[in-house]
């Protein structure tokens, strides 16, 4: 079997966590690893060989990062980015372009939670010994509650009973409240988990029936350079829209297991372990103090956090923004997600902390023609050979040992030194360490301090 894990997304419903940089599928949001790590492992019995990963020009330094770090040995040329991001149709097909026509194909999303993954991997051995009949399954959870932001599958007629495998009737994507109640009662209805199981034919004959426009993706080779203007006129629509609400070849596998998709506050709430108040409490080194609050959660990063006499109140504290409340509406966030882009606020974006392939850069002032960062410099990488036009940079050595290319020169500087990069000048820093980071301390004076104005000559990561 082959493993598509899709690795996209803003995840909007959980800012000021999620930002457009590094998304909700990247945090630690329910354990020490991130729901993108989590994915992999699920899958890490089989051959790795056999699991890839879509994802976005973007992201795929983080990707690449994370799945070092995961442990898992996963090539890099699986790892497949996307020209311009597009939904999970045109993702699913460019994904699968490489495969044979008989591969049995699991597509999973990356910010899912899963309680029990032998539960898991024992519906999927059910839904691959049916994939061979020729449907595209998807996995249908159990409701244990009317949820409005889940799509809803109704059970037809019974393919296989040993497998609790439907033909689907008809699909609802994110129905009224009403409407998730009747379907709740009824009891026929199950949650679209986002989890496909097909053979790549069946996919490809149904792609060409009803999307043939998309169809063409799977033309292109996808370790190729794939045209810009051909994947950006692909149209931007989901699977679920686009094959689940037409196509006669659906089947729904029922599962019982305890599954959620981790779209929002409530979500994390929901299937996070709690105190013996009812609070959720995400923060680190133990720096939050409560006087009779209940039902809380409680996200932090460095400050401490004090409640007293609270009920059913999120509180999610970053560095450079503060979410406060109520459970019942924290889904609104989205609307203020919204008017930050719309007013062009960098915190829609980016966290103070921004990772690259050559480690991470934090932000520790930003002033009126002056801004002060932290770099860190994994061993043995090195950022691009650059200028810029309209600042100068000074660098200074906090830890490890620093190689800089400053013009024609190239200079040592060990801890407590710095060096001066004026404006134009081409510069370039490298860690030669095998082990230790190098970091820096950098101090950027200029009237535009912006990052668009990197003028990038060599670049070991490919980047423009």
């Amino acid at each position: 079997m082959k493993y598509l894990i899709l690795a996209g997304g803003v995840g909007a419903r959980i800012w000021p966590l999620s930002r457009r940089l590094f998304p909700k599928l990247f945090l630690k949001l329910t354990s020490s690893m991130s729901p993108f790590q989590e994915t992999i492992s699920r899958v890490k019995d089989e051959a790795l060989s056999n699991v890839f990963v879509v994802t976005t020009e973007e992201l795929k330094f983080i990707v690449y990062d994370q799945i070092l770090k995961s442990g898992l040995k996963i090539p890099k040329e699986n790892v497949i980015v996307e020209p311009v991001s597009k939904n999970t149709l045109a993702a699913i097909s460019y994904g699968i372009s490489g495969f044979d026509e008989d591969d049995i194909i699991t597509v999973l999303s990356s910010d899912h939670f899963i309680q029990s993954n032998d539960i898991f991997l024992k519906y999927l051995k059910k839904a691959k010994e049916c994939a061979n009949k020729g449907y595209i399954i998807t996995l249908g959870i159990k409701a244990d509650s009317p949820v409005i932001d889940y799509g809803y599958i109704k059970k037809g007629e019974l393919i296989d009973a040993g497998a609790n495998l439907y033909k689907s009737e008809s699909f609802k994507e994110k129905p009224t409240l009403e409407e998730a109640s009747r379907y709740y009662r009824d009891g026929s209805y199950l949650w679209n988990a986002g989890i496909f199981i097909f053979q790549k034919k069946t996919f490809v004959e149904d792609l060409g029936k009803y999307h043939y426009e998309t169809e063409k993706l799977l033309n292109f080779h996808r370790n190729k350079n794939m045209d810009f203007k051909i994947y950006d006129s692909i149209p931007n629509i989901s699977i679920d829209k686009g094959l689940l609400e037409n196509s006669d070849k659906i089947a729904v596998l029922e599962c019982d297991m305890v599954w959620s998709d981790l779209y929002s506050f409530q979500s994390i709430y929901n299937v996070s372990e709690k105190d013996n108040q009812g609070n959720v409490v995400k923060i680190d080194n133990n720096k939050y103090y409560n006087e009779n609050s209940k039902n809380l959660l409680i996200c932090g990063d460095k400050r401490v956090i004090a409640t007293i006499d609270l009920e059913n109140i999120a509180i999610i504290d970053t560095e450079d923004a503060l979410l406060v409340g109520k459970m019942s509406g924290i889904s609104k966030v989205k609307n203020i997600v919204e008017t930050l882009q719309f007013e062009k606020m960098p915190e829609v974006d980016a966290h103070l902390t921004v990772y690259k392939p050559w480690g991470s850069y934090t932000i520790l002032q930003n002033g009126s023609n002056f801004k002060v960062k932290e770099l860190y410099i994994r061993p043995k990488k090195k950022i691009s050979l650059q200028y810029h036009n309209r600042r100068s940079e000074t660098w200074t050595v906090v830890a490890g040992v620093g190689e800089v290319t400053k013009g024609d020169e190239t200079i040592i500087l060990n801890v407590a030194e710095s060096v001066f990069i004026p404006v134009a000048v081409k510069h370039r820093l490298f860690n030669p360490s095998d082990t230790e980071d190098l970091r820096i301390i950098e101090v950027q004076t200029g009237d535009y301090l912006e990052e668009d104005d990197i003028i990038r000559i060599e670049d070991e990561f490919d980047r423009k």
